[in-house]
C-alpha cells in the first residue's frame, strides 16, 4: 500500500527517525522528553490501553519549573555542540543525565566556578538552594508518573579511600540527589569494576561500562544513570514493516526496515521542519520526531533549534491524520563532553582557576565528563539508557500528512506532562543490526 493513495492522511516518511506516532521527512531529531502537560491533541484510546494521563498528579513547583527549563535549554545547547563536532555521525544524548551528574559536583563549586557551571547548565543566576530543590523534587516526580513505563534515575558518588572529602558535600548529594556514596581503593582494578557494575545494573546492562581507567590524580566520580523502557500506546503492526531507502547525511542511501502506522497523531508544521509525536503507556511519555524540510540538513537544524522553538512547536500540535513511515533503529553512543562544556562556558571548572573547595580543601578540578547512551526503537516501543561520569581530580483531516523519515532527523524522548527532555539526538544513518 502506498501512502499517497490514502485520502485524508498526512504522510510522514522518516528516512531519518520516527516521532511519537509518525516519522517525518528531512533530518530527524529524536528526543525523549519528560514534558509538562501541554495543550494539544490527544492520542486516540487504543483498545486495551490504560487510562490516558492528561495532567500531572500535582502542580509543578517553581523550583521544578526552573530545573526543567534549565535542563531543556542545556539539551539543545549540548546537541548543537556535539553534532557540529561529529558531522555525519549519529548523536544521542541524555541532557538530564549530564545535568544531574554535574549538578552533584556543582554543590562543591564556589565563586566563578559555580556561576559558570550554573550558567552552562541553563540555570542562570538561580540560587544553589533552588537548584538543589528542583533536582530533588523532579527526581521523585519523574520516577512515579506512569506505571506502564519503566523509568529510573540513580545517582552515586565514588571517592578515593583516604582522601578527605567534606562530609557536607556527601550530605548534599544524599539529600538532593538520593545519591549513594562509596569509598574505594582507586589503585585497585576492583574500584573500576565496582563503578562500571553499578552503571550496568542501573541501566539493565545497556551501558556495561562508563570508565576504562582511573588516573592517579582523580579522587572522586559523580555518576548518574537513567533507564527508560516504554511500549507504544498504539503499537506498529509487524506485518507492515518493510525495507525502504534511508538517505544518509553522508555516503548515499541505505536500505533498512521501515515501520508503518496510520493514525490520528499530534502534528506541527513550521517553516523548516515538521514534527509529530508517539505516546507510550498511559501517555505521559512521548517520542517526538522532528523532520527537517527537504533541503535542510539535520545538522543545520540542530545547530539553531532552541528549547523555546521546541516548546512553541509542541504547543502548536494539532491532531492530524498521519501516514507514518519510521525506521527501526538500535545504536549506542559515547562522547567525552569536556570540550563541549568548556565551549558552552564551563571553562573555569576544568582549569587551574577551578574552585571546588566545597568538595575538599585541596586544589581540585573537573578532569573529564564521560557520557554514554543506548537506544532501540521497534514496533513494540523504545528502550533507552544513559550514564554520565564526572571525574574530579587534583589540579594539574484534514489532508493526510505523509511523514517519511527517510533522511537525517532529530528525535527526542520526553515526559509530556512536565515538559522534561530525557533524551535528544540526531540520526544521520541507520546502523546495521
Amino acid at each position: 500500500m502506498t501512502p499517497a493513495t490514502i485520502p485524508g492522511y498526512t504522510r510522514i516518511v522518516a528516512r531519518r527517525f520516527p516521532s511519537e506516532n509518525d516519522p517525518m521527512k528531512a533530518p530527524l531529531v529524536l528526543t525523549l522528553f519528560l514534558a509538562a502537560a501541554c495543550a494539544g491533541p490527544t492520542d486516540p484510546e487504543p483498545n486495551g490501553a490504560p487510562p490516558l494521563l492528561e495532567r500531572l498528579p500535582r502542580a509543578l513547583s517553581g523550583a521544578e519549573v526552573t530545573a526543567i527549563g534549565a535542563s531543556n535549554r542545556f539539551a539543545f545547547d549540548l546537541l548543537g555542540r556535539a553534532t557540529a563536532a561529529e558531522p555525519g555521525k549519529n548523536v544521542f544524548l541524555s541532557p538530564l543525565s549530564v545535568s544531574m551528574a554535574l549538578g552533584m559536583v556543582m554543590n562543591g563549586a564556589r565563586g566563578e566556578t559555580r556561576d559558570a557551571m550554573a550558567a552552562t547548565l541553563g540555570f542562570g543566576t538561580t540560587s544553589q538552594a533552588d537548584i538543589n530543590e528542583g533536582y530533588r523534587s523532579l527526581i521523585a516526580l519523574l520516577a512515579s508518573l506512569d506505571p506502564q513505563v519503566q523509568f529510573t534515575i540513580a545517582n552515586s558518588i565514588w571517592t578515593r579511600r583516604g582522601y578527605p572529602i567534606l562530609a557536607s558535600f556527601l550530605a548534599d548529594a544524599r539529600q538532593f540527589f538520593d545519591a549513594e556514596a562509596q569509598s574505594l581503593d582507586f589503585g585497585s582494578p576492583a574500584a573500576l569494576d565496582a563503578i562500571n557494575n553499578w552503571v550496568s545494573q542501573k541501566t539493565k546492562g545497556k551501558i556495561p561500562k562508563i570508565l576504562s581507567s582511573i588516573s592517579s590524580d582523580e579522587v572522586l566520580f559523580a555518576v548518574n544513570a537513567i533507564y527508560f523502557k516504554g511500549l507504544w500506546r498504539t503499537q506498529f503492526k509487524k506485518g507492515e514493516t518493510a525495507p525502504a531507502s534511508f538517505q544518509r547525511a553522508v555516503g548515499g542511501s541505505q536500505t533498512v526496515p521501515f515501520m508503518h502506522r496510520q493514525d490520528d497523531l499530534p502534528y506541527f508544521r513550521g517553516p523548516d521542519f515538521e514534527m509529530t509525536e508517539l505516546w507510550y503507556g498511559a501517555g505521559a511519555h512521548a517520542m517526538t520526531v522532528i523532520l527537517p524540510k527537504e533541503g535542510t540538513t539535520g545538522a543545520s537544524l540542530a545547530s539553531r533549534l532552541s528549547a523555546a522553538d521546541f516548546a512553541t512547536a509542541a504547543a502548536g500540535f494539532h491532531s492530524s491524520k498521519i501516514d507514518l513511515f519510521f525506521p527501526k533503529i538500535t545504536f549506542d553512543y559515547k562522547r567525552s563532553l569536556g570540550q563541549d562544556l568548556i565551549a558552552l562556558g564551563m571553562d573555569p571548572a576544568f582549569s587551574d582557576r577551578a574552585d571546588l573547595t566545597g568538595i575538599a580543601n585541596d586544589g581540585l578540578v573537573i578532569t573529564r565528563v564521560e557520557h554514554k547512551t543506548f537506544v532501540a526503537i521497534d514496533e513494540e516501543g523504545t528502550e533507552a539508557a544513559a550514564a554520565t561520569a564526572v571525574g574530579v581530580g587534583r589540579t594539574s483531516q484534514p489532508q493526510v500528512v505523509t511523514i517519511r523519515v527517510d533522511r537525517p532527523f532529530l528525535v527526542a524522548i520526553r515526559e509530556r506532562l512536565s515538559g522534561t527532555i530525557l533524551f535528544l539526538g540526531l540520526v544521520n544513518e541507520i546502523p546495521s543490526s
